[in-house]
């Protein structure tokens, strides 16, 4: 078992555990969020040792070089000495401006900005003395709009969504980690066609990402598809008809899920009946991560091009 030292403590890891749950188990509180990888809340400080390339993957180069750990992506194999990294100049805190029930189960947030950010990037929330975040994708343009808008998915025995639902007041001040991520509309793809594909609140970076195309190019013909489980009620479709107001060449549709063995199986029969061909297409992608990985799968089959598909997986928090 790989020997690690963490502030003057020799810890041991089991086979197969990850250096986050060594922590955790030998009752170290380190901060930690989607354990995937994605949020970076659980990052520690490489003093000594060589770890496995996959604890770095996802981090930038200057992470890297500075020695950064991602502790739920590390299975060591050999010993390490690594220390606490201090989210405390990471942290921003922020008021909340405006909060709005879109639906029975999504909540919009509005946030003080504090810097810059892109819509379709994602920021992490900590809530009083939690000690994980959750992560929340930016629907907002930075140009447009003085607020960063969340879309909060409630689910009931989740870890932040019901204090954000119930609890959360106008006013309140929020603590937050970000803007992180590179799922942004991007202008070096083909712009004349844009296919947006989301899933629940998948729409909320999409809604950030399709407004800044229109911004960008007012030409641009732009269709979003929904996949939800309740299409009538679907959260999104006042505020899309509302975006369609602005921009009449925007289409939009909210295609059912259904609970089989094929739950998106609609949404790829109107995909194949509605384009003969993605070839010239910027295509953006959102939700969780079977969705995602079934349409993209079906969008390259339709011809578009492995660089020209932008993915973004949402994690499920649903019983975390």
């Amino acid at each position: 078992m790989p020997r690690i030292v963490f502030e003057e403590n020799r810890l041991h890891c089991e086979p197969g555990e990850n250096l986050l749950d060594c922590l955790l188990r030998h009752g170290h509180s380190i901060p930690y969020g989607c354990r995937a990888g994605a949020c970076q809340s659980c990052l520690v400080q490489l003093e000594q040792g060589q770890p496995p390339s996959q604890a770095q993957a996802s981090l930038t180069p200057s992470q890297r070089q500075d020695g950064l750990l991602l502790s739920c992506q590390c299975q060591p194999d050999t010993a390490l000495t690594i220390s606490r990294y201090s989210l405390k100049n990471k942290i921003i805190t922020s008021s909340v401006l405006e909060k709005t029930q879109l639906s029975e189960t999504v909540l919009r947030l509005r946030l003080r900005p504090q810097g810059p950010w892109r819509a379709g990037q994602y920021i992490n929330l900590w809530l009083n003395e939690k000690s994980q975040s959750r992560c929340y994708s930016i629907a907002s343009v930075a140009s447009e709009d003085p607020f960063l808008e969340l879309h909060i998915g409630l689910h009931p025995h989740g870890y932040l969504s019901p204090t954000l639902f119930y609890d959360c007041m106008v006013g309140d001040n929020i603590a937050w980690q970000g803007p992180i991520g590179e799922f942004v509309y991007r202008d070096d793809l083909p712009q004349d066609n844009i296919l947006l594909l989301a899933e629940g609140t998948g729409l909320a970076p999409l809604l950030g990402i399709c407004r800044e195309a229109l911004l960008t190019n007012p030409s641009t013909n732009i269709e979003l598809l929904c996949t939800d489980s309740k299409p009538s009620e679907y959260y999104g479709t006042d505020l899309l008809m509302q975006l369609k107001k602005q921009y009449p060449q925007l289409a939009f549709g909210v295609i059912e899920k259904t609970k089989n063995a094929e739950p998106y199986r609609a949404t790829t029969t109107s995909l194949k009946a509605r384009f003969s061909s993605l070839r010239d297409y910027s295509v953006y992608i959102c939700g969780g991560p079977k969705y995602v990985e079934t349409l993209q799968r079906q969008c390259f089959m339709a011809g578009a091009t492995r660089s020209n598909i932008l993915i973004e997986k949402f994690l499920d928090f649903s019983s975390a």
